[in-house]
């Protein structure tokens, strides 16, 4: 399934969450404004995760085999731009390349891109 070219504006806590899901592009898409809940009381026993762009990051370590996440933007998000999978060392990625992410607040801790281990 490809997405392409869209532009995703005002979200809160999550811009786009893809999970369970094999053989996505994501490509050429831009995400404005994700703005951090303030409204959610759970006792502080919840993972409620942030951030502009995340692939397969909330149900992990399920496998998402066969993402390509090229060409992107994400502007103004919380925490983080983008959770995506990485690659083993020494390998070439191309399933994650030329995105672009700016203005991530979360205080000391926005970051442009988490990388965590892809278990396909």
């Amino acid at each position: 399934m490809n997405f392409d070219d869209n532009v995703w504006f005002d979200f809160v806590q999550t811009g786009i969450g893809m999970d369970e899901v094999k053989n996505i592009v994501f490509n050429n898409n831009i995400l404005s404004v994700v703005r951090e809940r303030t409204t959610l009381e759970t006792g502080g026993h919840s993972i409620d995760q942030v951030g502009g762009v995340l692939i397969c990051s909330l149900s992990f370590p399920t496998p998402c085999p066969n993402m390509r996440i090229t060409n992107n933007i994400v502007a103004g998000s919380v925490f983080s731009g983008f959770h995506v999978p990485g690659h083993n060392c020494g390998k070439s990625n191309t399933a994650f390349k030329d995105n672009v992410a700016h203005s991530v607040s979360g205080g000391g801790n926005g970051m442009g891109a988490m990388i965590y281990p892809d278990k396909s």
